[in-house]
């Protein structure tokens, strides 16, 4: 945290920087000027017709570079508004009315939870020596924890909306990889 706040005050200047991000016609502009400069650098041949186009293509694609330099100067010079929308994306006051809180008692339990379960994860080694609480152990104790203070009653309602494919793949993978690692494969390609 200290040294964010320090990074924060001693480079000012870079943290205001809001990146801009290219509109799609720029790009589009961009892809064709890489398109015919390839295009230009073969026709550099030596017959006469085949360098009046190439002459005519190094105007094109100058003119090119041109009208993006002169979006690009645009976009720089243009204030960043967070509420605007960019390149398809929902601008901040979208998200508001969208993403809004409405259960305010069950936000602060969750935040009350999530941080609990946080903490213990930080001082899971230092209570060891006391009680033996492993980290998947944390985890599931948070999970009920907040399913009891929620007061759910839909239980299988809930259930239905688990991705229990991505959790067999989670759960299948954890299982690989300590396999793996019983087998000796994974020193032996740390040692190669």
């Amino acid at each position: 945290v200290v040294t964010f706040v320090f990074f924060k005050f001693y480079y000012k200047k870079e943290f205001n920087i809001v990146p801009k991000l290219a509109s799609p016609q720029t790009l589009q502009q961009q892809r064709e000027i890489e398109i015919w400069t390839k295009t230009a650098r073969r026709m550099a041949g030596g017959i006469p017709e085949e360098r009046q186009v190439a002459e005519m293509l190094q105007g094109f694609i100058a003119n090119l570079k041109n009208q993006v330099d002169a979006a690009n100067l645009e976009a720089a010079n243009e204030e960043f508004d967070p509420d605007r929308t960019y390149r398809g994306l929902p601008g901040m006051a979208e998200l508001r009315a969208q993403c809004k809180i409405t259960d305010r008692r069950l936000f602060v339990m969750c935040v009350s939870v999530l941080s609990l379960v946080v903490g213990l994860f930080f001082v899971e080694n230092f209570l060891s020596e006391w009680v033996h609480l492993p980290l998947p152990w944390v985890a599931i104790i948070g999970s009920l924890m907040l399913m009891v203070l929620a007061d759910i009653h839909d239980m299988e309602g809930l259930l239905h909306k688990v991705e229990w494919s991505t959790l067999i793949f989670f759960g299948s993978l954890f299982v690989l990889m300590e396999g793996v690692d019983r087998l000796g494969l994974i020193d032996y390609i740390g040692e190669a």
